[in-house]
């Protein structure tokens, strides 16, 4: 197992153990009095995130000398897009939760399974709510965390390509240049030996 997959198992096993947490301690209606400032924070970056990721998909240019070049970047892009999608459906998710919790009235409603003799046990929805909302609000944390370096590596990666562009432009300018037979002339050499001659030619005798 490498590294990012140690990484990840810790990450989720995390996320589950604070969800339990919350579920198993967390009062019936404790996140009733902040539930509209999560669904606020969810709203304001659902506005931010959707304008990154149409500019994730749309940046893709026609400037590039390869295949491996284009693949390259294509995956980078890719990757990227991957990262914003599920960040995207969390945030959808954490609000999917807290409409749940509304509709709730942020009370507990129990479902008992089994026979109605002697129910097998009993689901509190609640606790469910309360332990998926921690889930999904620590999860949009931690990814937001790791969208700032994201979004500043997709940054370097835009900016060493137009570099290696700007440079393979100057590169064929100075190539073309030194194929010509006869390098350009500054014109205003010959304006200034003009202006020379005639201010010979004024001179009094």
């Amino acid at each position: 197992m490498g590294r990012i997959s140690k990484l990840e198992l810790l990450r989720l096993t995390f996320l589950l153990g604070a969800a339990l947490a919350g579920g198993l301690y967390l009062d019936d209606d404790a996140l009733k009095g902040v539930a509209s400032i999560i669904a606020g924070f969810a709203g304001l970056a659902i506005s931010a995130l959707v304008p990154t990721m149409i500019w994730s998909a749309t940046s893709l240019h026609t400037n590039f000398k390869g295949l491996v070049e284009f693949n390259k970047y294509r995956q980078a892009i890719s990757k990227q897009l991957s990262f914003l999608g599920g960040l995207f459906f969390s945030i959808i998710l954490l609000g999917v939760v807290l409409i749940l919790g509304g509709l709730f009235g942020w009370k507990d409603v129990t479902t008992s399974v089994g026979p109605q003799a002697s129910h097998w046990f009993t689901i509190h929805w609640m606790a469910f709510i309360n332990g998926a909302t921690v889930f999904f609000l620590l999860q949009v944390g931690l990814k937001f965390v790791a969208l700032v370096s994201a979004i500043r590596s997709l940054f370097n990666f835009h900016a060493d390509a137009m570099e290696k562009q700007i440079k393979d432009q100057i590169k064929e300018k100075h190539d073309l240049i030194a194929r010509s037979d006869k390098l350009p002339m500054d014109p205003r050499r010959e304006f200034g030996e003009t202006l020379g001659t005639l201010g010979e030619h004024n001179k009094p005798h």
